[in-house]
């Protein structure tokens, strides 16, 4: 089994001095997040509390473990475990204060949040099923618990220019998603490997290229232990949003890329590898021969039950969107006193195996299962939604994913479905583009985004559909349009109904998803007045309406990253030449401080700003013209089209060079006169909506000299309690806050 590395108890008396000093007031919050987010320490969601997340290799826990985290959980946390879909376990609402002495218990019992976060080697991932399916070439749980106890013991672990995800699947069925990490690996036959590099999802998911196709196991960790090399010598520091392993990839080329690999690969001796590792005995369970399918007309047996070989099986629980009470945890863990034999296994789709149960015994573990468990059946069907924690505890989440999927879930519920022809059906939703939920893959794939409707902000879901998981083939899902969170349940309900009457939903959904899901789109995409229905302004399990507030760290640039990204998402699928370019004309000028709420108005700022700001080039100045004259009908249909792609083309390529702090590239001459006129902002900001109050404030210090103060009037709420915490992100001070009446004044001198 999984040992972790002396480094990290060695490396640990580190972490406990600097909890201490930050307790004290000695370090500051940004040095400390430094610290302790490479230890799997998260801030959560206001700041207040702290999430842990415990590696568990391959998904693999005994149950000695799974009682202690549950035990853990109800100690210092909030009574709750949170599988993940990189099959971690997360424990919630920690205490700063409990931090060192929930870290030092982890260590006493052979765990580690150690890797959890930050610029890590994340959790090795391997097939759910791995050394219980009659599919796999090799055990990929094996691979997964070698690679980490080698890898985590290098000095590179923690310090890469940013994670990366390595993932091993035991054969091409690659039920651990290999085309979409970092590192791929792939079990061709009992001794031959296939690795794919460069894939990962997020913003701009990609599927990674086939990079070896037939290693031995000696050259398989050679590979391995290159290309990550080659990544940590190379890969951008600088750049937060071009430091993945695929940016590197992209930007140098492939064939670069392979020769430095080559290069690298020379270098390490493989020996090592089997002289350390391979000597381990883990080989610790029944597992390989192959079983009768079980038989019964209990829904438990149809979905839950698999075999193993001709004396276990092994139980797949339901754990709905992966949170599991602490005490049902313990209560699981506990059936170890009765079913000696038993181990568990956390599955990417947040669920729950328990492995190695005597076949005489199933009818038996159901019945204890009941007693505690209330939502285990119908695994990996329709009903098993995947979701990240979204707004509830994200830092970054913009959309609450989780209170999304209970709805979903009530509302099939309500509706009779025979669940067999529903396997396999996948419904993934992320509460931002960041994909921890995984949406790229799904059937039926969904991450939260954010639109204006009159002014007011409003939570969207982008929908996608078609995604596979086939190693280097396979396919991310499509975005067919956006609908507004709230209609998200309707939607799903009619389309359900509708693929309910064919005999295989997932098979025609991926035939005629667009066919299907176009018609869907528009029905459900409208918003009503304000003063006509609230709840269209809230997000799910809230009573207040729905805005920014309470993402912290990239908080105000979560929301202009999203706002960009929804209008070149929306210019991307747009109809027609007109839509196109509108929607293009007004990606970037959040960037500039503008709230463009028409599409005249955002004509008109993008030359102002965007053309004589140097950013666009001068051809543009007639962009205001094009538009009224393409309305009046006067522009040839392949002239309007030609000019609407270049300029999307223009704005995708500039807003793939802005920096880390969201400054647009001047790439173009900008006159004296023109230059003078867009320094002139206005900066009682009282009106101005969160995050453009903070660009134009973050926009106004740019122009000023170092030193030198600015005082912002902010309103109360969401302005108040984000513009200032996100200029001193940025590294300026925050000289004082008072509050005027109805709003506040906010002193900031510009430190650099």
């Amino acid at each position: 089994m999984f040992v972790i590395p002396d480094k990290f108890i060695e490396e640990e008396k580190h972490f406990q001095e600097a909890l201490q000093k930050y307790l004290k007031g000695e370090m500051t919050e940004n040095f400390f997040r430094g610290i302790r987010v490479p230890w799997g320490f998260y801030s959560q969601r206001g700041g207040k509390k702290l999430m842990c997340r415990v590696r568990i290799p391959a998904g693999i826990i005994e149950p000695n473990k799974l009682y202690l985290l549950g035990d853990l959980s109800q100690k210092f946390g909030n009574c709750k475990l949170h599988l993940t879909t990189r099959q971690d376990i997360q424990i919630h609402d920690v205490n700063y204060e409990n931090a060192g002495q929930l870290l030092s218990i982890l260590h006493k019992n052979g765990m580690s949040p150690r890797g959890g976060g930050g610029n890590t080697i994340r959790n090795i991932t391997a097939c759910p099923n791995s050394g219980l399916c009659k599919c796999e070439k090799f055990p990929s749980y094996k691979l997964s618990i070698y690679l980490s106890q080698y890898l985590l013991s290098q000095s590179f672990a923690t310090t890469l220019p940013r994670k990366i995800k390595i993932a091993i699947s035991g054969c091409d069925k690659d039920c651990s998603l290999t085309g979409v990490n970092d590192i791929g690996i792939v079990a061709i036959d009992n001794n031959k490997f296939k690795v794919i590099v460069g894939g990962g999802m997020g913003a701009k998911s990609r599927v990674g290229n086939l990079f070896e196709d037939a290693l031995n196991i000696d050259e398989l960790f050679q590979s391995i232990l290159a290309i990550i090399r080659v990544y940590n010598n190379e890969g951008d520091r600088k750049n937060r949003f071009r430091n993945r392993l695929r940016f590197l990839i992209d930007d140098r080329g492939f064939d670069w890329f392979k020769n430095r690999y080559l290069e690298e690969k020379m270098l390490i001796n493989k020996e090592e590898f089997k002289q350390k590792f391979l000597s381990n005995d883990i080989n610790c369970f029944k597992i390989e021969t192959e079983g009768e399918e079980f038989k019964g007309d209990d829904d438990f047996f149809k979905f839950s039950v698999f075999p193993h070989n001709d004396n276990y099986c092994y139980v797949l629980l339901r754990i709905p969107l992966g949170d599991l009470d602490a005490q049902g945890a313990k209560r699981l863990a506990s059936l170890s006193n009765e079913f000696s034999d038993i181990y568990f296994k956390v599955t990417q789709r947040q669920n729950l195996i328990i492995a190695n149960v005597p076949r005489s015994k199933i009818s038996e573990i159901h019945n204890k299962l009941k007693e505690f468990l209330n939502e285990f059946y119908y695994p990996d069907t329709l009903l098993d939604i995947q979701t990240c924690k979204g707004a509830t505890t994200c830092n970054l989440g913009l959309g609450n994913a989780p209170g999304l999927g209970r709805a979903i879930i009530g509302t099939l519920k309500e509706i009779k479905i025979s669940y067999e022809k529903w396997v396999g059906f996948k419904i993934n939703i992320n509460g931002c583009p960041n994909a921890c939920g995984q949406h790229p893959v799904g059937t039926l794939g969904m991450f939260g985004t954010v639109r204006k409707v009159a002014g007011r902000s409003v939570l969207y879901y982008n929908v996608l559909v078609g995604g596979k998981n086939k190693c280097e083939k396979t396919e991310l899902g499509k975005s067919v349009g956006m609908i507004p969170a709230r209609s998200i349940p309707y939607f799903i309900r009619e389309l359900v109904e509708i693929l309910d009457k064919f005999d295989n939903p997932k098979k025609t959904l991926e035939e005629k998803g667009m066919e299907i899901l176009q018609p869907l789109i528009d029905k459900y995409s409208f918003v009503p007045n304000y003063e006509e229905n609230r709840d269209y302004y809230k997000d799910f399990e809230k009573e207040e309406d729905f805005s920014l507030q309470g993402i912290s760290q990239g908080e105000c640039g979560a929301g202009v990253i999203d706002m960009i990204e929804s209008d070149i998402a929306q210019a991307d699928v747009a109809k027609t030449p007109l839509e196109k370019i509108l929607y293009s004309s007004r990606a970037l000028l959040v960037l500039k401080g503008v709230d463009a709420i028409s599409f005249d108005d955002a004509v008109i700022n993008f030359v102002k700003y965007l053309v004589y700001g140097g950013v666009f080039p001068r051809k543009y100045e007639n962009l205001p013209d094009f538009v009224e004259n393409l309305k009046k009908g006067v522009i040839p249909e392949e002239e309007a089209l030609k000019y609407a792609n270049e300029l999307l083309r223009e704005v995708k390529e500039t807003y793939k060079n802005i920096d880390s702090s969201f400054n647009l590239p001047i790439r173009y001459e900008v006159p004296d006169q023109e230059k003078k006129a867009d320094t002139s902002e206005v900066f009682d900001l009282r009106g101005v909506p969160c995050p453009l109050n903070y660009v134009k404030a973050k926009l106004k210090l740019e122009e000023m000299e170092i030193g030198s103060s600015l005082i912002l009037y902010l309103d109360e709420g969401e302005p108040i309690k984000n513009v200032p915490a996100s200029l001193k992100e940025d590294g300026q001070k925050i000289v004082s806050i008072e509050k005027k009446g109805v709003y506040y004044q906010v002193v900031v001198q510009k430190i650099h």
